[in-house]
């Protein structure tokens, strides 16, 4: 779903939603200047755990360069300048932690844990996959 960047309460919501309402929230409650496009020409990303020190576009794709923060997100709105976009998330010496191809077919992303992978319980218990 597209989210315009000038409407405080589609942000307001999907903040709620999201389970990130517990953040100390920036004003949402103040919309800004309606003088935006409208929504379909908007990417919105949210970063979880990381900060966002530089973005780049080439093309059809968006890199973002991350570092880790420990806690809290940023929401991080872009122009659509193309109709199918690539995202990427780097680490700042060029490691890639994510990729989100628009183009993808849908079965394409699974919850799935590679074999070998420690999972830690909610008591503290290893489980292995």
């Amino acid at each position: 779903m597209p989210t315009p960047p000038d409407s405080a309460s589609i942000a307001y919501q999907l903040m709620n939603v999201s389970g990130l309402w517990t953040v100390a929230p920036e004003p949402f409650n103040k919309c800004p200047d309606k003088t935006g496009p409208n929504g379909s020409d908007w990417i919105e990303v949210w970063v979880l755990l990381h900060r966002v020190i530089n973005l780049q576009r080439h093309n059809n794709t968006y890199t973002f360069t991350v570092e880790p923060a420990g806690r809290g997100f940023q929401s991080v709105f872009i122009r659509r300048l193309n109709p199918v976009v690539v995202l990427r998330f780097l680490t700042p010496d060029g490691k890639e932690l994510e990729k989100w191809d628009e183009s993808a077919p849908p079965n394409r992303v699974k919850n799935e844990v590679p074999p070998g992978t420690r999972i830690i319980g909610p008591n503290g218990e290893i489980i292995r996959k």
